[in-house]
């Protein structure tokens, strides 16, 4: 049977810099995927701007453009407008999408739970979880439940 291991977490912060006044930067997360079927390798990226994720997958590292945030280089946004999945107004809505199975299937919701929870943790908690995760397959993890997660979860007990 098929699994997914999880090869490389990447976690940076753009600069941001000035819109309609300041705006801060934004957390990116990539997961690089091998399937070991085929080992084809995949990468999954969440974007947070302001609290709002952005999913991306693409079958090269986005990383360093995300990072960059250089709008000027069109070709290289190009490839993150056409790795887009989806967008979220905030974390309820992606949750939401999680337990109905809208975006993606339950097979694939731990990658994307996954990405979060690094997206949400502090600095140093990455450092300390990327070892437990690199090198293990996404079938065999328990996902953490991250602080959006717990705050859905306790809404939907209300």
């Amino acid at each position: 049977m098929a699994k997914r291991l999880i090869e490389d977490i990447r976690v940076g912060e753009s600069a941001g810099g000035i819109a309609c006044g300041p705006v801060g930067g934004s957390i990116v997360v990539e997961m690089m995927i091998r399937n070991t079927e085929d080992n084809s390798v995949s990468y999954h990226q969440i974007v947070e701007t302001e609290g709002m994720p952005t999913l991306l997958e693409a079958e090269e590292s986005l990383f360093d453009i995300l990072i960059e945030e250089d709008f000027e280089d069109k070709q290289a946004w190009a490839k993150v407008e056409e790795a887009q999945i989806g967008g979220y107004c905030g974390y309820s809505e992606f949750y939401d999408d999680v337990k109905n199975q809208e975006a993606f299937d339950e097979e694939d919701a731990p990658l994307w739970k996954l990405l979060v929870f690094f997206t949400r943790a502090s600095w140093e908690a990455i450092e300390k979880m990327k070892p437990q995760f690199i090198g293990k397959a996404l079938e065999d993890i328990d996902v953490p439940v991250c602080d959006v997660e717990q705050e859905y979860l306790d809404d939907q007990e209300e």
